[in-house]
């Protein structure tokens, strides 16, 4: 891992940094790391949505919300 490590005086940071009152007027530690490292990112997971619709059928969605109650009522109705 890269970085970046320097013991500077924290008043040529006070003009980029508000820098708390403990801070002014010493001697600081610069340390700069890469900005991918500790930031607690889970890693993205892949996802299935979406890789059945070129085989959707536009004309069979009307037909979508009735359908579990039409399929059960055949299955079941001499019950």
């Amino acid at each position: 891992m890269e970085y970046f490590r320097k013991t500077v005086s924290s008043d040529t940071l006070a003009p980029i940094f508000d820098l708390p009152a403990g801070l002014r007027n010493r001697n600081v530690e610069v340390i700069i790391l890469p900005a991918d490292i500790g930031t607690g990112e889970k890693p993205r997971r892949k996802s299935a949505k979406g890789c059945l619709k070129k085989y959707a059928d536009p004309a069979l969605v009307s037909l979508e919300k009735g359908a579990w109650a039409k399929a059960a009522e055949g299955k079941y109705a001499d019950r």
